[in-house]
C-alpha cells in the first residue's frame, strides 16, 4: 500500500493544475495531499525546471473582435478599407521544442500548440466597481500574477483559477505632507506610484511592494523630486499593509529612482531605474538644473525589506547616461542576467548583447553572448528570455507586436500567430498550484539565519547556505581644516544632544554613489586626481526631509564648479551642490525649524564661513549602516 501511495504522488506531482484541482474532489486524502504545502513546494519546484521541451508564455495578447469596411473620405475614390477592432485578453501560450523537426526554411524547432484565455470573473469586476476597465500585468513569482487596473491590485493564480483582490493602500498620500522648505507651491506636483511584486523565503510569505514619488518635471529626462519616496509593503499571507523606511533609496547625493517593475528572483525584486542627483532648489535662479546620472538596476530584499542599486557594467555606461540603450532582466542558469540592446546604431554596431550577474550581490557582469545579425527585423524584436538556442522576443515594429523565436544557430526567426501591445509584459509562465487567497496555504517553512548585524551573512534556501553579502558604495570626501572641523563638531554635538541621531566625521561630498568600480579601480582614480586648491564658502543653512541633508550647510556655486574635474576624472557627471552637513536623520518640519534655529544660535556666524580644502579622502561607505560605524577610510591625498 506504501509504494502504491509513493508512485501515486510521484504522478500527481507531474499533473498540470487544473488536473490535480479536479483531483480533489476524488476523496479527502486526495484533497488533504494535494493542500498540503510541502506537496505545493514540490509541485513548484518540479514545474519550474519542466522547461525543456515545454514552455509557457504569459501576455496580454489582441484578439480581433470584429472587422467592417470604411469608405475613403475623398469622393472621386470608392475603394473602400477594412478595419479591425481588437481588444486585449490575457492569455499563456503552450510552447513545444520538438527536436525532431527539421524545417529547413526557419531552422526552429519551437511551435505554438495551446492557447488559454484568462476569464477575470465577473463578480470581481462588478467589486472593483469599472466594468469597462481593463487589467495589466504588474509582476509575477511562482505561478502567481499581480493585475492592476486604474482603482486596484488583483493577485490571481490562472492555473488554478483563483482571484484576490488587494484591499486599498491606506498609507501612501496622494500628495506630500512634508513639503521642502523652500518650495513655493506655485508649480505643479505630479505623483508617481509604482508596484513589484515577489516572494519572502524566510517568512514564506508574498508580497506587493509599492512606492511613490513626489516631483515636477523640469525637462525631458529631468525632475526635481518634493519630498522622499515612500514606500509600502502588502503582505498576502497576513492581508495588510505596512509602511517600510526608504533610506536605502538615498545616498549622501544621489536618489534611485524605481520606474519600470521587471522580474521577482531568489528572494529579490528588480526594477530597472535611474539614479539622480538631489535637487537644491536655492540654486535654481542660477541655472542649475537636476541631472539624472542614467539607468541602473534597483533591486529590493523582500526579507530585510530593504533597496539596493545595482550598477551596470562600465563598457555600457556610455549608452546609459546618453539613454541610448534598451534593458531587458531576466534569468538565465539560476542568475540574474540582461538583454542589452543600444537604439543609435551609428555607435553600437552589433544587435544585442547578455550579460550575466556574476555575483548577486556585488554586482560584477559577465557578457555572456551577442546575437549577431543585420536584419531590420531582428534589431526592431525585444528579447524576452533564452530557452535553449531559441530567444523569445517580441518584433515591435509600429504599435503592435508579434511574437517571434529567434534561434542562436542558425540566425532564423520563426513567427509565432500572436500580437501584444506591450513586450514588457511578457514573460515566462510557471504553473502551479499556490494559492492567493491567505495564509492557509503558504509553503512549506524555509529556516532564516540571516542578520543584519551580520556582514557576510548567510540564509538557507532549499538546504543551501547562500552568501547575503553588504553592497559597498565608494565616496570622495573634502576634508576641511582641523580648526573648522573642531568647530563643525560643536555643532554637530548640539544638535544631537536635541535630536540623537550618528555622529558624523565633518565633510564635504564632491563626488558620492560611485558603485560601478571595483575597490582597486576607485583608489587607482583616486590616487592620481586632481589636486586643485579649492576654497570652500558657506551659502547658507539648509534642512531638507532627506536622512542625509536633514540639517547642513550648503556651499556656495565655486565649489560645485571646482568638484566638477573630480567627477569628470571618475567618469561621472556630477550635478549634486556641495553641502557639509551637520546632522543625519529623519526630522518633522517643526523639528527642522527648530533645528535651524540651534544651528544660528551655536555658531552666528557659520553662514560667513570660509575656508581652504587640501585634503581629500576616499571612503568605502555601506549606505545600510546608518550608524556609520563600518564607513571606512581608505585612502588620504593632500598637501
Amino acid at each position: 500500500m506504501k509504494m502504491g501511495q509513493d508512485m501515486l504522488l510521484k504522478v500527481l506531482l507531474t499533473l498540470p493544475p487544473k488536473t490535480l484541482m479536479r483531483f480533489k474532489c476524488v476523496s479527502k486524502w486526495w484533497s488533504a495531499l494535494i493542500n498540503n504545502p510541502g506537496f505545493v513546494s514540490k509541485h513548484l519546484s518540479i514545474s519550474a525546471n519542466n522547461n525543456l521541451t515545454t514552455l509557457h508564455v504569459f501576455l496580454a495578447r489582441l484578439v480581433v473582435q470584429r472587422q467592417h469596411e470604411e469608405v475613403e473620405e475623398d469622393p472621386k475614390c470608392n475603394s473602400t478599407t477594412k478595419k479591425e477592432e481588437t481588444e486585449e485578453v490575457l492569455s499563456f501560450l503552450e510552447l513545444c521544442k520538438d527536436d525532431d523537426n527539421t524545417d529547413d526554411e526557419h531552422g526552429n524547432s519551437c511551435s505554438l500548440v495551446g492557447v488559454q484565455d484568462i476569464i477575470i470573473p465577473q463578480s470581481l469586476i462588478q467589486n472593483i466597481g469599472v466594468p469597462e476597465q481593463q487589467f495589466g500585468i504588474e509582476g509575477h513569482c511562482n505561478g502567481i500574477v499581480l493585475l492592476s487596473s486604474e482603482s486596484s491590485l488583483v493577485l490571481c493564480n490562472p492555473g488554478i483559477g483563483e482571484f484576490n483582490r488587494i484591499p486599498d493602500e491606506p498609507c501612501l498620500p496622494m500628495w506630500p505632507l512634508d513639503q521642502p522648505d523652500d518650495y513655493d507651491g506655485q508649480d505643479h506636483l505630479e505623483t508617481g506610484f509604482h508596484t513589484g511584486f515577489g516572494y519572502d523565503p524566510m517568512s514564506n510569505e508574498y508580497k506587493v511592494v509599492t512606492f511613490t514619488t513626489y516631483f515636477q518635471e523640469a525637462d525631458e529626462d529631468r525632475w526635481r523630486f518634493l519630498s522622499r519616496h515612500r514606500a509600502v509593503v502588502y503582505t498576502m499571507g497576513c492581508d495588510f499593509w505596512e509602511e517600510i523606511n526608504t533610506d536605502s533609496l538615498e545616498t549622501e547625493t544621489t536618489l534611485f529612482w524605481p520606474k519600470h517593475f521587471e522580474m521577482s528572483f531568489k528572494g529579490m525584486c528588480y526594477w530597472l531605474g535611474i539614479e539622480q542627483d538631489k535637487e537644491l532648489f536655492p540654486f535654481d535662479a542660477v541655472g542649475h538644473r537636476f541631472h539624472a546620472n542614467g539607468t541602473l538596476i534597483i533591486s529590493f530584499d523582500t526579507s530585510r525589506e530593504v533597496f539596493h542599486g545595482i550598477p551596470l557594467p562600465s563598457e555600457l555606461q556610455q549608452f546609459v547616461r546618453s539613454n541610448h540603450l534598451y534593458l531587458k532582466l531576466t534569468v538565465w542558469n539560476e542568475s540574474v542576467a540582461f538583454f542589452a540592446l543600444s537604439v543609435d546604431h551609428r555607435r553600437y554596431p552589433e544587435p544585442y548583447e547578455m550579460w550575466v550577474m556574476d555575483d548577486d550581490f556585488k554586482g560584477a557582469w559577465t557578457k555572456h553572448l551577442t546575437i549577431e545579425g543585420t536584419d531590420d527585423q531582428i534589431r526592431r524584436s525585444r528579447p524576452v528570455a533564452l530557452w535553449g538556442d531559441e530567444c523569445l522576443m517580441v518584433d515591435s515594429d509600429g504599435y503592435d507586436g508579434h511574437v517571434v523565436f529567434f534561434n542562436l544557430c542558425t540566425k532564423k526567426l520563426k513567427h509565432i500567430p500572436i500580437e501584444t501591445k506591450h513586450h514588457e509584459n511578457v514573460f515566462v509562465y510557471v504553473n502551479s498550484i499556490v494559492s492567493v487567497m491567505g495564509r492557509s496555504h503558504k509553503l512549506t517553512s524555509i529556516e532564516n539565519t540571516c542578520s543584519d548585524k551580520d556582514e557576510d551573512a548567510m540564509v538557507m534556501v532549499d538546504g543551501e547556505r547562500e552568501s547575503c553579502k553588504r553592497l559597498y558604495s565608494y565616496s570622495v570626501w573634502a576634508i576641511p581644516p582641523a580648526d573648522v572641523s573642531h568647530r563643525m563638531k560643536k555643532v554637530m554635538e548640539g544638535l544631537q544632544a536635541e535630536f540623537g541621531g550618528p555622529e558624523i566625521e565633518p565633510h564635504i561630498p564632491i563626488l558620492g554613489s560611485i558603485q560601478m568600480m571595483s575597490r582597486e579601480d576607485a583608489l587607482n582614480k583616486f590616487r592620481f586626481a586632481p589636486m586643485d586648491d579649492i576654497v570652500a564658502k558657506v551659502d547658507r543653512v539648509v534642512t531638507k526631509n532627506y536622512f542625509y541633508q536633514c540639517v547642513s550647510l550648503l556651499m556656495d556655486r565655486e565649489l560645485f564648479e571646482n568638484a566638477q574635474r573630480w567627477s569628470y576624472h571618475f567618469g561621472f557627471y556630477n550635478s549634486s551642490m556641495p553641502y557639509l552637513s551637520l546632522f543625519y536623520g529623519k526630522l518633522t518640519e517643526e523639528e527642522r525649524k527648530k533645528a535651524g534655529e540651534i544651528v544660528n544660535i551655536l555658531d552666528e556666524s557659520i553662514t560667513s564661513l570660509t575656508f581652504p580644502v587640501t585634503h581629500f579622502a576616499l571612503y568605502e561607505i555601506d549606505y545600510d549602516d546608518r550608524s556609520l560605524k563600518s564607513w571606512t577610510k581608505i585612502a588620504e591625498i593632500g598637501h
